[in-house]
């Protein structure tokens, strides 16, 4: 997949605009779109992972396209997803999951229920009492 250059256009900010998708939601999905992601093969890149394999499967260079359409370990949840698309007669293929405004929520709805990006709780840090 190529990044599109001509970014944002003003279906891209419709899309992800929409008061039924949240921001983190929003936020994800874009990031999605220009491979900017925290999939390991991206984080490993810069140092934030160890190896650049699916924590889920252990696929080697968990990309978007596998994280979206191949890991064995989303099978589930991507089933919600191709359900909604083939009830939209919409192929599944990263084109149409990142491109399409109707499988905007869909999509959404597949990235929350995998937990994949899901912040880590970070342990309670004491506050420093103000001077």
């Amino acid at each position: 997949m190529k990044l599109d250059k001509s970014m944002p256009l003003n279906s891209f900010i419709k899309r992800l605009s929409t008061p039924n998708l949240s921001w983190n939601s929003a936020s994800l999905i874009s990031q999605l779109e220009i491979m900017h992601v925290p999939l390991n093969v991206h984080l490993k890149r810069f140092q934030r992972a160890d190896s650049a394999n699916c924590p889920a499967c252990g696929a080697r260079n968990k990309t978007v396209e596998h994280f979206l359409l191949v890991c064995p370990s989303y099978a589930r949840e991507r089933w919600k997803l191709r359900s909604e698309a083939s009830k939209l007669s919409k192929n599944m293929c990263i084109k149409t999951l990142l491109g399409d405004p109707d499988l905007t929520l869909p999509l959404a709805n597949f990235i929350d229920a995998t937990h994949r990006f899901k912040p880590i709780a970070k342990p309670d840090v004491p506050r420093r009492s103000m001077p």
